[in-house]
């Protein structure tokens, strides 16, 4: 529970501007702490490879045909050690992404419940920049869509993995009643996640894909010169926030600006 008290209800374009202004800080920490856990699994697999060298030359003989022609140092720990490892790095790179996408769905929800009202926030999708379909190649994904699903699989993709849930995945609408079914209701966020990722109908989702989710967004992972920014996932969530905005005439587009103006002067 949080230390301060929450006053009056805010005005939608202020709270969405003043909850980005106060979370900067802990979502920038949390972005930074997820890629550099993703990082440093891979690290750690790599000198997993290395290390099971001394027990299987094979490795090497393929390291040296893809480039790698430096045999690394004697590793400093246990063998056995480097997969447990990379695995906590991986489960803590989930967990640090899961709270950022918590915070921008939940973010951009509000927003959208205040500005276009109870009734059409119900189906906030299609904001925000898009990112392509791995299985439709000439379909995109856009943010909102792809924040809901990958909020989604943290909250329920343990109810996702067990025997009681049909898998192969049933195609949508899987019966009749929609709105009590929960396998009807995960369908929409199962298919979002194999197109968005190009997951197969063999492959389950068994954990979240939050740090996916994460990379997806930033799109700059691996890109010559560049490494991943908070600011470039907090650019995506306004763009959103402005063409949620623009949904309720101009003048809603101006006041979201003229929150964000005077907020920072604080």
């Amino acid at each position: 529970m949080s230390s301060f008290i929450k006053l009056s209800w805010l005005d939608p374009y202020q709270l969405l501007a003043t909850r980005m202004r106060l979370s900067k800080r802990a979502m920038q920490t949390a972005y930074d702490s997820a890629f550099a856990g993703y990082l440093r699994c891979h690290e750690l697999l790599h000198e997993e490879r290395w290390a099971n060298f001394r027990h299987d030359p094979s490795d090497w003989l393929l390291s040296l045909a893809e480039g790698e022609d430096k045999i690394p140092d004697e590793p400093s720990e246990p063998m056995m050690d480097f997969h447990y490892e990379a695995q906590v790095e991986d489960t803590l790179a989930d967990h640090f992404a899961s709270v950022v996408l918590l915070f921008a769905d939940d973010a951009l929800q509000c927003f959208a419940r205040g500005v276009l009202g109870e009734k059409n926030h119900r189906s906030l999708d299609g904001y925000g920049p898009t990112y392509p379909d791995a299985k439709n190649h000439s379909g995109t994904v856009a943010l909102t869509t792809l924040l809901r699903a990958g909020t989604n699989a943290i909250r329920h993709v343990s109810e996702w993995d067990t025997p009681s849930f049909p898998f192969p995945y049933p195609a949508m609408p899987h019966c009749k009643k929609t709105r009590t079914c929960a396998i009807c209701q995960a369908l929409p966020s199962i298919d979002v996640i194999q197109r968005v990722f190009g997951l197969g109908i063999h492959e389950r989702i068994r954990d979240p894909v939050s740090m996916r989710v994460l990379i997806r967004v930033d799109g700059h992972l691996g890109s010559p010169g560049s490494v991943p920014s908070y600011h470039r996932f907090e650019e995506a969530v306004l763009s959103a926030a402005t063409q949620i905005a623009a949904k309720s005439g101009e003048a809603a587009s101006q006041r979201l600006q003229a929150a964000f103006a005077q907020n920072g002067k604080r």
